[in-house]
């Protein structure tokens, strides 16, 4: 009986400690790899920017980085949903500086566009940001 005690326990602690499931880990900035292997191709370049929230629900923020061999950086903003699934996400022409309630704030001139409003239940299909429209997009398509 003690054997089989502790063999349940041992199956107990390798299941908690090793097989978690979560796709977010917001407390240490970063998205688990095994996370987003159907949707997107992740590596160490994407960080955690933030939480906007809406009247009906919220969505995580990740900045994720990406520079080609031509010395191009691309700069992207990802969406998920409140329950760490993968929406979509913007090519963005700058890094956002903060979250204000429902926006996502943008160093850019106010007149061009330099924020994106998250209302409803999803991301907004097309945004404004100095003087250009982007779409949101999956990335596996």
């Amino acid at each position: 009986m003690k054997n089989f005690l502790t063999a349940v326990f041992l199956i107990f602690l390798y299941v908690l400690l090793f097989q978690n499931n979560y796709c977010l880990a917001k407390t240490n900035n970063i998205i688990h790899e095994n996370c987003l292997k159907k949707d997107i191709l992740i590596d160490n370049s994407v960080n955690f920017f933030g939480e906007v929230k809406t009247e009906n629900t919220s969505f995580f923020l990740f900045i994720r980085l990406k520079e080609f061999g031509n010395q191009r950086l691309t700069k992207r903003l990802m969406v998920f949903s409140k329950d760490d699934q993968y929406l979509g996400m913007y090519d963005i022409p700058e890094l956002p500086t903060k979250i204000e309630a429902n926006k996502v704030i943008f160093p850019l001139e106010e007149k061009w566009g330099n924020s994106i409003t998250f209302e409803g239940g999803s991301p907004p299909k097309k945004i404004y940001l100095d003087g250009e429209t982007y779409t949101f997009f999956r990335g596996d398509e």
